[in-house]
């Protein structure tokens, strides 16, 4: 387990200590991409506040976490599908094989009848 610590962020003007083990970077770019959303909302709603743009943008990224959430569980279910099929292909086949070598067999233990011709 990688070992808490602090990355100081600004958001909304706030100065924040989050106790992360990402790297800096990534919570940069978090913080950035907050920023970024939280200016958007304030340009389209100048007279919200800053709680019910931080709210709307909660609400926001509540849906789209759903939305990923309701993507991966389908494509965990497509997944499914497909491997069931591919399983059904391969015991088919497998099947089949043994039905051929069951055949050959019998025919190996069975001795050819010889037909003669008499005058």
């Amino acid at each position: 387990m990688a070992v808490k610590r602090r990355v100081d962020v600004t958001i909304m003007g706030l100065p924040l200590s989050v106790r992360t083990e990402r790297d800096d970077a990534f919570i940069h770019g978090l913080a950035n991409q907050l920023n970024r959303r939280l200016e958007e909302f304030r340009r389209a709603a100048p007279k919200a506040t800053a709680q019910q743009i931080a709210v709307l943008i909660a609400l926001n990224l509540a849906e789209e976490l759903q939305g990923e959430k309701d993507r991966a569980a389908a494509a965990r279910d497509d997944a499914a599908d497909a491997v069931s099929r591919a399983l059904d292909h391969v015991a088919a086949a497998l099947s089949a094989i043994d039905h051929d070598d069951e055949d050959a067999s019998a025919a190996v233990a069975r001795p050819a009848r010889v037909v003669t011709a008499q005058a």
